[in-house]
């Protein structure tokens, strides 16, 4: 009862024919009952697969699924497996877990600890695709920070694992302009519709060799999500997320109050908790009927020592966020 955060890797059995389709549906299941059975749960990571042979046809579909899962769940974090190392096919020797342990201990320890160690601790994910000038013949992929285009490894080329209309071979060469757009110049102009990063499973050239490489990385040396059939825009567009940053607190203190400045992505019914850093409650507030966007929730400096404090925000009984806040009086 006393679990704060539960770590998911799994899907590669329901790339199998046709269970991808119900993956959506199963999982949002098993989100609710990992409530129901944690009731202090707070954040969830889930790792998105990488391409497999322990598993079917419908790989790309799957990681699609798992990419866009937090947009639905404000409490999910994401996190890749692209590029981990000790890859046997499926699984991973210990190097490889302890690289996955590597790579998600600064994700959790910022959310559930206040950790300041944040630079490039996400996978990069991507928010837009569109084509660059009236020729179509030059795609930018934009991603959410820093990004860095691989060299060419394992006999393959980035380039050749974008794919146009489920389609290989369409891309002459990549770079990253402005450090977070990939850009594609193809062999020709265009008219497709979706782009594809990586492969279902195997190498374009050997369908008995899985895919392990190159990757897009970040600067950190986590690899990029995967995404499937992203729609290409004909121009740039103004990019706005379903869910800012998660979620945003600010907290500030004075002799009398303590300050919670929130940033909702959502309306709902809004719970804000501090607590000691062993997970102790101090103080709370709630029942807020809060719409989104930016609000100011106070409460009585007297109800705290000084010293270091956890605040968590709850929305519809779901935990958004916790941080790590110091109060000074």
């Amino acid at each position: 009862e006393h679990a704060r955060a539960l770590l998911w890797h799994q899907g590669e059995t329901d790339t199998q024919e046709d269970r991808w389709l119900k993956y959506a549906a199963r999982f949002d299941t098993l989100y609710h009952a990992w409530h129901q059975d944690y009731p202090r749960l707070q954040s969830i990571y889930l790792f998105q697969i990488r391409p497999v042979t322990c598993g079917g046809e419908g790989q790309s579909r799957l990681r699609e699924i798992q990419r866009v899962l937090p947009n639905a769940y404000p409490d999910i974090g994401l996190m890749s497996t692209a590029g981990l190392a000790g890859f046997d096919g499926c699984h991973y020797t210990p190097a490889g877990y302890n690289q996955m342990a590597e790579w998600i201990y600064p994700f959790v320890a910022r959310d559930l600890y206040g950790s300041t160690d944040t630079s490039g601790i996400t996978p990069p994910s991507v928010h837009q695709s569109y084509f660059t000038g009236p020729g179509e013949n030059e795609l930018a992929v934009v991603f959410d920070q820093q990004v860095v285009w691989p060299a060419d490894t394992l006999g393959a080329s980035m380039k050749d694992y974008f794919l146009l209309d489920g389609q290989a071979g369409m891309v002459d060469s990549g770079w990253v302009r402005d450090d977070s757009i990939a850009v594609l110049k193809l062999t020709a102009p265009s008219d497709a519709a979706r782009v594809t990063y990586l492969p279902n499973c195997w190498y374009n050239d050997d369908t008995t060799r899985v895919y392990r490489g190159p990757w897009v990385r970040n600067t950190r040396g986590i690899g990029a999500l995967s995404f499937h059939e992203l729609p290409i825009d004909r121009s740039e567009k103004t990019l706005r997320r379903s869910h800012p940053s998660r979620f945003e607190v600010h907290v500030e203190t004075s002799h009398s109050t303590v300050t919670a400045r929130l940033v909702l992505p959502r309306p709902g019914n809004v719970t804000v908790d501090f607590m000691s850093p062993d997970g102790r409650l101090v103080a709370r507030v709630s029942d807020l009927s809060l719409g989104a966007g930016t609000h100011t929730v106070r409460l009585r400096a007297a109800a705290f020592a000084q010293g270091l404090y956890l605040c968590r925000i709850m929305l519809d009984r779901r935990p958004l966020r916790t941080m790590r806040a110091l109060i000074i009086q």
